[in-house]
């Protein structure tokens, strides 16, 4: 049995996130993973759990473990650039991951783990039947071709035209043009439904040639919230803009339907719709497939909508 090792842990990655300790784990996120200001990303946080989930599982015996699905809470903001306690132990036949910030669990996450042929290519699970017609439309936009400004650009013009402009532009891991960022330019294809092309880095991998989960996890997360903002052409996140108020997420699901190469010809395509709001929560669904339309892994996501504190907006405006 090999020993786990991937991105999130590799001793020879200068991002590595993941440390064994006496009793746990921790978890350092370097500036690179920055999501909203002065936090870390959160579909990476979320996706970093999976490695003690899988080093736990191979533990208890798994000879081919592989992450089915990981599901988190963020309960609040994960830092970077400090040292996260993190827990992690079975229960009820899945993982239970926690981030611990001080007296408060930060991140509370589940990764459900099963011991089973996991090359890459081969398939893990089906799809469940209430995403299976949101997913067959997703798939037929993957060969989408669009060109002009990004949503990334377009939500820096809305928080402008709302009276607070962005300066200089955030520098998400996920959506931003920054470098060291994932760089998704996503664009809207139909009312609330975004695309983008994905090229994973070579180091985004386990050592087997199977893309991370941490970095499948991580790369379809912003998606979902553009999503959101797609539906309305940004009319939603004006108005909040205005009232002080924005959303982020709240908690963030990834079921992997088949084991995604690192390296893929024609790059991988990461496609999301908006679902629907129940008050607070915003629902929103991605997907990560080739460019023929085969789906990888799809996100679950609720985004909840806050007050923003007055401290962030200058008190000339």
């Amino acid at each position: 049995m090999d020993q786990h090792r991937c991105f999130a842990c590799d001793e020879k990655n200068p991002d590595r996130i993941v440390t064994n300790t006496d009793d746990g784990w921790t978890f350092m996120f370097n500036e690179r993973f920055v999501g909203p200001p002065g936090r870390v990303h959160g579909g990476t946080a979320i996706g970093a759990i999976t490695c003690p989930a899988l080093q736990l599982a191979e533990r208890d015996g798994m000879h081919h473990s592989v992450a089915l699905h990981v599901n988190g809470r963020l309960n609040l903001p994960v830092p970077l650039a400090k040292p996260i306690c993190v827990k992690a132990y079975s229960e009820e036949g899945r993982y239970r991951v926690q981030l611990h910030g001080d007296s408060n669990v930060i991140l509370d996450g589940y990764v459900e783990v099963a011991d089973q042929e996991n090359k890459v290519g081969s398939v893990l699970q089906e799809p469940p039947s209430e995403y299976v017609e949101d997913l067959q439309s997703l798939s037929e936009i993957t060969d989408a071709d669009i060109e002009g400004p990004s949503l990334f650009t377009q939500f820096l013009e809305v928080q402008k035209a709302a009276g607070y402009p962005i300066e200089p532009p955030p520098k998400c891991f996920g959506c931003s043009e920054a470098d060291g960022a994932l760089e998704l330019s996503i664009r809207k294809t139909r009312q609330g439904d975004t695309y983008t092309r994905w090229k994973s880095e070579e180091t985004f991998t386990d050592g087997e040639g199977r893309l991370a989960t941490t970095m499948i996890v991580s790369a379809i997360d912003c998606m979902n919230l553009y999503a959101i903002s797609a539906k309305d052409d940004f009319d939603l996140l004006f108005k909040l803009t205005q009232e002080k108020k924005t959303f982020f997420t709240g908690s963030y699901g990834v079921r992997i339907f088949r084991v995604p190469p690192v390296k893929i010809e024609d790059d991988y395509r990461i496609t999301s719709r908006y679902l629907r709001r129940d008050g607070r929560k915003l629902f929103a669904m991605s997907a990560l497939s080739d460019s023929d339309g085969t789906i990888y892994a799809m996100g679950e996501s609720v985004a909840i909508i806050f007050d923003l504190p007055d401290e962030i907006f200058s008190t000339d405006r």
